[in-house]
């Protein structure tokens, strides 16, 4: 019997879709790809978590047919080696959908009221303290640029509209995209950076998106502007952030991924009131962990039939 490895974490409803197929599962929740490696020896699939795939665990696997990763990014994954080796990788891009477009939204008040400033404040034995700071600001009446148009910034942005806020969306081809009525496009970076009072970043990992947004841009931004990112940490000059909050030239920020993660505890980000963070958790709630897995599930079993599977990221 062809065996597929999974995590404990997939749902027990789930694991039995692959078990009625006909398959025998075997289990690893380890994070390191030479664990998962020696886990999926004489495996024909793999449905883990995220981390590093790198070129030695696919030509270590010649029984492998599909790597099928219950999450958006894939960016420490080699998908072209993958691919050469006749081997599908796919990823949950619409599944966390909903949960991280949340996640954006609580961060973006976090950082609009100050959160980490009064959650300090009321555990330090003054609250009132509080009530002094005139740095809040309401959302409604905003203009926010969002920048990729995905899934997850498409959720966004409705949830943004029921905020009262105006939507700018931002993509290099975002005519070739339909957008929700009311939503305005924009192919110019400068200009949605120079027209937005808050900034969300939602610009997947890529080689060439690295630092996508660094010192230069920050300065195009409005003064007091408030910037958000629940894509990945590495299209953030970390650096250039923080000097832009240090220097007032950003109101405040509100953080889901970091340049190293985890994120150190002396990262000045941690520390700064104007920053509302969170330990890149945005997918992690039930609801989306099961359409995850599913869709996992899903292009799992579509590839051991011999079918395409439903949201490839490479093309063996």
């Amino acid at each position: 019997m062809a065996k597929v490895l999974v995590t404990t974490r997939m749902h027990e409803s789930i694991r039995q879709k692959i078990i009625d197929a006909g398959y025998e599962l075997e289990f690893c929740d380890a994070t390191s790809w030479q664990e998962k490696l020696e886990a999926a020896r004489g495996c024909v699939a793999v449905a883990c978590r995220g981390g590093a795939y790198p070129k030695e665990f696919f030509e270590s696997l010649p029984e492998l047919k599909i790597l099928a990763l219950p999450s958006a990014g894939y960016d420490n994954v080699d998908t072209e080696t993958a691919a050469k080796l006749g081997i599908y990788v796919t990823n949950a891009a619409d599944g966390n959908a909903k949960s991280v477009a949340e996640m954006a939204m609580l961060l973006l008040l976090g950082a609009a009221k100050r959160a980490m400033y009064n959650i300090g404040v009321m555990h330090d034995g003054n609250p009132w303290r509080g009530r002094k700071q005139p740095t809040f600001t309401e959302i409604s009446g905003k203009t926010i640029a969002l920048l990729g148009y995905g899934n997850i910034a498409r959720e966004f942005d409705f949830m943004c509209k029921g905020f009262g806020m105006q939507v700018l969306a931002y993509h290099p081809r975002i005519y070739e995209k339909k957008l929700p009525e009311g939503t305005i496009a924009c192919d110019d970076l400068e200009e949605a950076l120079s027209r937005a009072d808050i900034v969300s970043c939602h610009i997947p990992a890529r080689k060439e998106n690295f630092h996508f947004i660094g010192k230069e841009e920050f300065a195009k931004m409005k003064e007091g502007a408030i910037f958000v990112n629940t894509g990945r940490g590495s299209v953030v000059d970390e650096a250039a952030l923080i000097e832009a909050l240090q220097s007032g030239h950003l109101a405040g920020a509100g953080l889901d991924v970091f340049e190293q993660e985890p994120t150190p505890v002396d990262n000045p980000l941690l520390s700064m009131d104007n920053v509302f963070c969170m330990p890149h958790i945005g997918g992690e709630t039930a609801e989306a962990k099961l359409r995850v897995y599913d869709i996992a599930a899903q292009n799992v079993l579509r590839v051991l039939a011999g079918e395409a599977p439903i949201s490839p990221v490479n093309r063996p």
